[in-house]
Order: C-alpha cells, then structure tokens, then sequence
C-alpha cells in the first residue's frame, strides 16, 4: 500500500542542536551532503526528508543507487522525497511513484500559467489558488514519478481532469499531490497519509 509520510515544522525545534542531532543520525553520504548547503533552511529540509525516509522504511540506508538521471533508488522498493518551505514529505510503494509538495499561497506565480498550464487547466483555474497549486502539484508529481529530472519538462497535459492516478491532499498550509502506477484493483484514494513528529524523527 502507498504511503506519505510528512512532517511540518515547528518555529520550538528549528534550533541548531536539534539541528546537529538530527544529522548525527545520517549515513556519512547524507552527513556530506547536508554539510554542502549555505542555508540552514535548505539542510533542515534535506535532512528531514532523508530521515522520512528511514522512518517509513524501518532502517536508515547507508547508500542509494542512482538512475540514468540521478534518481536516488533503493532495491526493493520505490519512493520519492519533497519539501517545500515548512514542511517535507516521502511517498513509499512498491512500483514507480512521484510526489510534490507546496506551500499554499494566496499569491501563486500566475505569470508562468501559459508556459505550463493548459488552456482548460487555465480556465479551470481562473484566479483561485487552491486549483492553481493543485494542477502544479499534479504536474510536478507526474514529472517525479517518470524519474527523469529536469529532462522531462512539465507536461502541457491536463493531469486535472485526465484520469491520471493522482491524488491530492490539503495540509493546513501545504498540498501534497502523489502519483502512483496503479495495481489491479487499487485505487489512488487507497494512498494512506501519516504525520511524523519531530520527536518520532529524534528517536530514529
């Protein structure tokens, strides 16, 4: 069964020694990596979202492979990591998965709708943020799911109103929207959300 896990952060824990505890418990590939950002902003995501991922899979893994497009993999079983400000997600399944998460604003980006939004998705959309970070969401987790970066641009597709196996949640500030490979008699709506504390990611 597909799952996300996800935590928002709190202003109480964002301190450097929570911070440095957290990165303690990395593999030494992920210390390296979180010790390359300029901004704690960006090492408290990465650190987040890698240690969801243990969390999810019961382990800490000591090292991913990587596909053709840098990709990070796991032999067994397939997941997908986002974050955005305030808050990160992984998605786990056992087939091919995407996820994105973002911010709720009440003043998206409605410039970029030509260059990535369809004419029905634009319609659709008219001037109502919640729908504008639905379809990118959608977007961005059809991207991710194909694996293939910034090789494989936001498809100008209705993901909206398409069928495509999408499914979308409301956070209180955040929308997380997961793409999944359905088996023979799933659903997408079968997608399971849990919440992970900041004290659950201390104790792995």
């Amino acid at each position: 069964m597909a799952m996300i896990f996800y935590h928002q952060f709190q202003p109480r824990d964002l301190t450097e020694s929570n911070l440095n505890s957290l990165i303690h418990k990395l593999p030494d590939f992920r210390k390296r990596q979180a010790q390359q950002y300029y901004f704690s902003e960006d090492t408290w995501l990465s650190v987040t979202g890698f240690l969801l991922l243990a969390f999810a899979l019961g382990y800490v893994p000591e090292s991913f492979s990587y596909n053709q497009y840098g990709k990070p993999e796991l032999e067994g079983v397939c997941f997908n990591i986002s974050h955005t400000a305030g808050s990160a997600c992984v998605l786990i399944d056992s087939q091919m998965c995407g996820v994105d998460i973002e911010k709720f604003t009440k003043t998206p980006p409605w410039e970029i709708m030509p260059q990535v939004f369809t004419r029905g998705e634009i319609s659709w959309i008219g001037r109502e943020p919640l729908k504008f970070w639905e379809v990118w969401t959608s977007k961005e987790s059809w991207v991710k799911f194909w694996g293939k970066g910034l090789s494989f641009p936001i498809p100008l597709n209705e993901c909206s109103v398409s069928g495509y196996p999408i499914q979308t949640f409301m956070l209180k500030e955040h929308l997380i929207s997961a793409c999944l490979m359905l088996r023979r008699g799933q659903s997408v709506s079968d997608i399971q959300l849990q919440s992970v504390s900041f004290d659950q990611l201390m104790s792995i």
